[in-house]
């Protein structure tokens, strides 16, 4: 059911309502603090993920479930359920966006690169989900998902299979190759997230190339 993008499927969504949502509503465990607050080139970790997304959307909201997230300055919304995972913040997201398809990532993932977001949104497909693929590895929390799925989304959730690859497994998904997303995003990072300290350390010894890379 996976098929893979081709160039010539895009539109011109200059006119269009961009919805993004962040998800936050992990418990960052592995981390040991909240990460997205985590200090990271001279800010914070969220504060990447929010730049990218605001030049890329004009519908952005925060999926969480903390208070400390309403002081962003974006709409935040708690999980309609709590407890289950990134497949309930999907759930909510499409319940609270302002348009059909939202893109959906995550709090953790400062590399972001708006320009691939931006581009993805101009793929003019049918199928209810859009997803990156890298390195054989489809990447849920950097997909585009439609409305349309609510209803599929719900039933999974009562029957608590939450997997989110076992959910793409399931669906129409329209595949980005990697070939397609080397140009925007270098070695893949912008799909990296910071699950750990040691992660994170990482990212901000290779952030500084990548940034020189993407911008130029």
């Amino acid at each position: 059911m996976l098929k893979k993008i081709k160039q010539k499927d895009v539109m011109n969504e200059q006119f269009f309502t961009r919805s993004i949502a962040i998800l936050a509503g992990g418990k960052s465990s592995r981390f040991g603090s909240n990460k997205a607050f985590a200090p990271f080139l001279g800010a914070r970790i969220i504060d990447f993920v929010l730049d990218a997304c605001k030049k890329s959307g004009t519908d952005i909201f925060i999926i969480a479930n903390q208070k400390k997230y309403q002081n962003l300055g974006l709409p935040v919304y708690p999980d309609i359920h709590e407890g289950l995972g990134p497949l309930a913040g999907i759930h909510s997201a499409l319940k609270h966006a302002g348009s059909d398809r939202v893109f959906v990532t995550a709090c953790d993932m400062p590399l972001l690169n708006n320009r691939l977001i931006k581009w993805m949104f101009s793929l003019n497909r049918k199928e209810p989900v859009i997803v990156p693929e890298f390195d054989n590895r489809l990447q849920p929390l950097h997909a585009i998902y439609s409305k349309r799925l609510l209803p599929f989304i719900e039933q999974c959730l009562e029957k608590k299979r939450l997997s989110l690859h076992g959910l793409l497994n399931k669906l129409p998904c329209y595949v980005v190759h990697q070939n397609l997303i080397l140009p925007f995003c270098p070695n893949g990072l912008c799909f990296a997230n910071a699950n750990t300290k040691k992660e994170l350390e990482r990212l901000e010894e290779v952030a500084p190339q990548y940034f020189e890379k993407v911008l130029s």
